[in-house]
């Protein structure tokens, strides 16, 4: 609930400070304040906030407008209201208050009922004031909520993928920050990158649809779609609300720069650009975590093979360029987590195995063998183990 309103009265003429007292003491919901010393004024505004000001020409003269000019710039004093007492037959005063922040004027001698109609006014004005400030409050706590519950859906649905697909998680916050990187080089309208953003963390979604989660299941490298997933990631995009523009981004991640890509066979600037950095980007870091030994710089040339055709030419320039540029650090991590179908006698765990109540199954170095592998499924058949395995990167 909001406090009563203040009314700042600044004048020397000791008739009008007492008729001023006197009426506004039998008005509710009014705070009457007074100084004959125009030095004090700005002080007490700035310490009381008044919502209304009554400043008499004839305390300071010609430097009330100074005055007025210097309240108005105020902190807090934008919707406040500025009454200018002037003499009747000086209508120049009144042009010129309009220019520093005068709202109104009251003429000597100031009858008790103007000077009633103006604070009653305020009043008003102070009522719309403070319904509108409550308004955008709320507003903004509701704003803030919605956000949150935004934020915790896509947490939500990148925990699931990640589930499903363990590693996808790591590799779409990699993508993520390449992306950006390339988006600031492309000079990207800041509000434009959340949604490119959210497409990077996303963009293997459609691949929690793939087939029976057995060890003999065809399996795909981690980030790799085909056409069946981009479109399911798109068409489960568009479902949310908020989501809509990264599913339409995932969507024409397949558009080769050529015209010969899918599904619409966009070419050149009919993809939209963020569709051109999320393929560079997607096909970069496939390659970074895929088994083998290959290093950034023979991908970058496997990528420049495809510039021009795949490729936006001037995507790979800037992604060359960001990469020699950045500081040095390894793109490519020496462990990889895996869903157990994907688990392959030969591989070292790079960590202990344990199930997701905290058990110990298997020592980190755990060479994997048939027998081994053969423990972990039925494990897993029994209390399906959701984070998988990490494991030494296989070198091929």
């Amino acid at each position: 609930m909001s406090g009563p309103a203040t009314v700042l009265l600044a004048s020397a003429d000791d008739a009008m400070v007492e008729g001023f007292r006197a009426m506004l003491a039998l008005e509710p919901g009014v705070r009457p304040l007074a100084t004959p010393r125009g030095a004090e004024v700005l002080a007490l505004v700035r310490e009381q906030q008044p919502e209304l000001v009554i400043v008499d020409h004839e305390l300071i003269g010609a430097r009330a407008f100074d005055l007025c000019r210097s309240l108005r710039a105020q902190p807090g004093m934008a919707e406040a209201m500025i009454v200018l007492v002037v003499s009747a037959d000086n209508a120049e005063f009144k042009r010129l208050g309009l220019a520093v922040g005068v709202d109104e004027y009251l003429t000597r001698p100031v009858q008790p009922a103007d000077l009633l109609a103006k604070v009653r006014w305020m009043q008003r004005i102070k009522r719309v004031n403070d319904e509108l400030r409550s308004d955008r409050l709320e507003l903004e706590r509701l704003h803030v909520e919605l956000r949150l519950g935004f934020d915790h859906l896509l947490e939500l649905l990148v925990s699931l993928v990640d589930m499903r697909l363990p590693g996808a998680a790591a590799r779409g916050e990699q993508a993520v920050e390449l992306a950006r990187g390339l988006a600031e080089r492309f000079e990207i309208p800041a509000s434009m990158c959340r949604d490119l953003d959210i497409a990077a963390r996303l963009h293997e979604m459609g691949r929690v649809l793939a087939g029976s989660d057995e060890p003999d299941a065809e399996t795909h490298p981690p980030g790799v779609h085909d056409r069946r997933f981009v479109l399911a990631t798109r068409a489960l995009l568009q479902r949310v609300d908020g989501l809509r523009e990264a599913g339409d981004l995932v969507g024409a991640i397949f558009e080769n720069w050529d015209g010969s890509g899918f599904p619409s066979h966009l070419q050149h600037g009919q993809i939209p650009l963020r569709s051109r950095i999320l393929r560079v980007i997607i096909d970069f870091t496939t390659a970074l975590a895929a088994p083998g030994d290959l290093s950034v710089d023979e991908i970058m040339d496997g990528l420049e093979e495809r510039r021009g055709t795949c490729y936006d030419p001037m995507v790979i320039v800037q992604l060359q360029e960001m990469l020699a540029s950045g500081p040095q650090r390894e793109l490519r991590d020496s462990r990889v987590r895996l869903a157990v179908p994907d688990l392959r006698a030969g591989m070292v765990l790079a960590e202990d195995l344990c199930t997701d109540s905290g058990l110990k199954l298997l020592a980190r170095g755990t060479r994997l063998s048939a027998s081994v592998l053969e423990t972990i499924w039925r494990r897993h058949r029994l209390h399906p183990l959701l984070e998988g395995a990490t494991v030494v990167r296989p070198s091929a």
